[in-house]
């Protein structure tokens, strides 16, 4: 048991509708963390009360509120909060953290089976499950999950793999998950996901306008992290086939940061790294016919 040994961050804001089923999905857990840090990033519902119930029963809980006030709000105050709660991992012996978000639900042995992944293989840095969203009054296999990218709300890191990437990378637009699963690739660490290990994520886009805003916002997220345009725009075609209006506004939003020169928070061999990995695929694409998008 000292090789499975992890810590878990959560950061959350006003997720009091979810977060009670999400901490006792881990509470259940057949190998309980280390320490789990859950930072209420200026919450105004019952979040921070409900946290509070459970950490006093339960001493390797802990909440952590931060006040919003006089800070703007965007995709990078999830990292900020990520970051001061890891603060609170200081003195503890872990060989994993993980990113949990605060409307997900677990398995019971979710992580001991994760954590025996790491185990068989030494060069794996990030792994985690596929997300199962409801569609259709069932829990289903997310449309765009790929073996190759471990969605942030569930990213599981060996410790010395997140040290040596500098953990989370604040982006305006979003992303800090891909971005920290590349930067690990570039470093040589194996990326994985696992598609018998389920997490349920229970909220989901609602309205149109909240989904086209989404949308908008990952094709400026992708322009960030430096996707090539040809790249960008085999992505949003074959997105069409699910979702028509979805790929043109993503394509509009990542236009539309070319156009604004937006400055990406990425190094340039980051983005040298990105459009290699990309004009791959798409020769493997047209040699193979192999979807281009599904191993971003």
């Amino acid at each position: 048991m000292q090789q499975k040994r992890y810590v878990l961050i959560t950061a959350a804001r006003n997720e009091a509708a979810y977060i009670e089923e999400t901490i006792r999905s881990v509470l259940a857990q057949t190998v309980s963390p280390e320490k789990w840090v859950i930072v209420s990033d200026g919450s105004t519902d019952a979040t921070d009360e409900i946290v509070a119930t459970f950490a006093k029963r339960h001493p390797f809980l802990e909440g952590l509120r931060l006040d919003r006030e006089g800070r703007d709000r965007n995709f990078a105050a999830k990292v900020h909060a990520i970051r001061q709660g890891r603060e609170k991992t200081r003195g503890i012996d872990y060989r994993y953290i993980g990113i949990l978000d605060a409307d997900v639900t677990l398995p019971k042995d979710y992580y001991e089976k994760l954590m025996d992944e790491f185990l068989k293989d030494p060069a794996l840095g990030v792994a985690g499950g596929f997300i199962h969203e409801l569609q259709g009054g069932r829990f289903r296999s997310r449309r765009f999950n790929s073996r190759a990218s471990v969605s942030g709300s569930i990213q599981f890191f060996r410790r010395s793999c997140y040290d040596e990437i500098g953990g989370l990378l604040p982006a305006v637009h979003g992303g800090e998950d891909t971005i920290a699963s590349i930067t690990a690739k570039m470093k040589g660490w194996k990326v994985e996901t696992f598609p018998d290990l389920i997490a349920q994520h229970h909220k989901t886009m609602s309205g149109v306008k909240t989904r086209l805003r989404s949308y908008y916002r990952l094709g400026m997220m992708e322009y960030s992290m430096g996707f090539h345009p040809m790249a960008e725009v085999a992505k949003c075609v074959y997105r069409i086939s699910g979702d028509p209006l979805g790929a043109a506004v993503q394509l509009c939003g990542y236009l539309m940061a070319c156009l604004s020169a937006a400055e990406r928070p990425v190094s340039d061999e980051f983005v040298r790294f990105v459009r290699k990995e990309h004009a791959d695929r798409i020769k493997s694409f047209l040699t193979r016919g192999s979807a281009p998008d599904r191993a971003r």
